[in-house]
């Protein structure tokens, strides 16, 4: 496995997509990651918390500001400590 360049292809294309989960991690978010579980319906991720619409990609990922703007893109995510297992980062 290649080390992340923060290109954002993983949680922008993917990480909504079929990203699954435990319930342990859900539990464990109700518990001390309220900011996370708002996000989970019928343990699935990820939802609007107004809508309860399906969201096209994770809700954390956010797009880095460049300092020149011929510069790539790059992305951080704010939840990096407490992502899904799954999560392909």
């Amino acid at each position: 496995m290649q080390n992340c360049n923060h290109c954002g292809k993983c949680c922008t294309k993917y990480g909504a997509a079929e990203l699954d989960t435990n319930q342990d991690e859900i539990e464990m978010w109700a518990l001390v990651n309220p900011e996370i579980f708002q996000y989970v319906k019928n343990d699935q991720l990820w939802f609007d918390t107004k809508t309860g619409e399906k969201l096209t990609q994770c809700p954390f990922i956010v797009l880095s500001s460049k300092k020149y703007p011929q510069d790539k893109d790059k992305y951080t995510c704010n939840i990096n400590q407490n992502t899904p297992q799954e999560c392909p980062h």
